[in-house]
């Protein structure tokens, strides 16, 4: 008697190869738009925020034009005094820089004593990594050069970082000036763009795609809102206590640790470090790290504990792991604005998976409600 085989082998095969083929292209080429896509969708997240301000402006007789005027200069004053709070703060880390190399110098040739005595690391190698890295030497004239060589070497180097400055400065100028006018038009044609995805599907569908679209668009407004909040009460607890512990510009390493939490589990670890490094720039006692420490601990137990649960909620339905999963992916397609924008992006996959009957077994999967027996 012959065995019925349940899943036949050269359906899978051609299956699983069609979907790795596929994945493969696709992921190619989302890198390769990288610079095209990445600001696009980012201005389509931002500008879901304004939705609701721009609908009650234009509930109350406001013209189009107007209202969307109004949201886009509300999110630049925003933009432009989180930029200038930032330039301060490192202004002054630039203005204290020599102070801090003379502080970090002395602990810098103990961790090298340490190595050297410790581990089979050579003085001569041990040189060769510090020269890549860059790590300052109190040390001079270790090198036959000439000073002419050497003021050479310098003005060279001084050409060529300014170049590289300014070129930065205006690609991100750019850059952020193309999101703005994205974000303009995402909110004024709003409405079109809604009806674009209805025209789309059959009519008989239409209701549960307006569905998806509400939905969609709610989870990700509600995501992003309570994260930025977050992200206030976030850096205000920071600071405070990085101020107590006594860490030099507390203000600047606070908001970067809070820009971090948007990184799942790896951020508030990349804030922690940060925050050890100025510890350690600071004058590094043992109870400033310790006070880093403390503060860090305290706050993410909140952040964890009370603070996500009550504001965000459980909103997101998606299982922990896949977000673990829908970061790294991010990380590795489009760098930390993927791992930014990978969990709202994966949140309206699992809702589209929720309502698409063909798609149920990867709503269950992607689900982080708990199994039912």
């Amino acid at each position: 008697m012959q065995v019925k085989r349940v899943f036949p082998s050269k359906g899978i095969l051609v299956n699983s190869t069609l979907l790795i083929i596929g994945s493969y292209f696709l992921f190619y080429g989302l890198v390769e738009a990288k610079d095209f896509l990445a600001p696009l969708l980012l201005s389509a997240i931002v500008a879901l925020l304004t939705f609701p301000l721009a609908n009650k402006l234009e509930s109350k007789g406001v013209k189009p034009m107007l209202s969307t005027s109004i949201n886009v200069f509300l999110l630049l004053v925003i933009s432009m005094l989180f930029f200038l709070a930032v330039s301060w703060q490192l202004k002054s880390i630039m203005d204290d820089w020599g102070k801090m190399k003379k502080t970090i110098l002395p602990k810098i040739e103990k961790v090298e004593a340490f190595i050297l005595t410790h581990t089979p690391m050579e003085k001569g190698k041990l040189e060769e990594y510090k020269e890549d890295m860059n790590v300052p030497d109190d040390k001079e004239n270790k090198k036959s050069e000439s000073v002419d060589q050497k003021q050479e070497v310098e003005v060279k180097s001084e050409g060529e970082k300014t170049v590289s400055v300014i070129g930065g400065a205006v690609g991100f100028a750019t850059d952020f000036l193309i999101c703005f006018v994205y974000i303009f038009f995402f909110i004024h044609y709003r409405t079109k763009f809604k009806n674009f995805l209805l025209m789309l599907v059959k009519v008989e569908d239409k209701e549960e795609a307006k569905d998806i679209i509400s939905k969609s668009t709610s989870v990700v407004r509600h995501y992003i809102a309570a994260r930025l909040f977050l992200m206030v009460i976030l850096s205000v607890l920071y600071a405070l206590g990085l101020w107590i512990t006594g860490v030099e510009n507390f203000i600047v390493v606070s908001i970067i640790a809070a820009i971090l939490s948007l990184i799942p589990y790896v951020g508030n670890f990349l804030g922690y470090l940060l925050a050890m490094v100025m510890g350690l720039l600071s004058g590094g006692e043992f109870y400033i790290l310790i006070g880093i420490t403390v503060t860090f601990v305290l706050v993410q137990f909140l952040d964890s504990y009370i603070l996500q649960p009550v504001v965000l909620g459980n909103k997101l339905n998606v299982h922990p792991f896949f977000i673990i999963v829908s970061v790294v992916l991010g990380n590795a397609v489009w760098g930390i604005i993927g791992m930014i924008l990978s969990i709202p992006i994966f949140a309206i996959i699992s809702i589209v998976c929720r309502h698409v009957p063909a798609f149920s077994a990867f709503a269950y999967l992607f689900s982080s409600e708990k199994e039912t027996k």
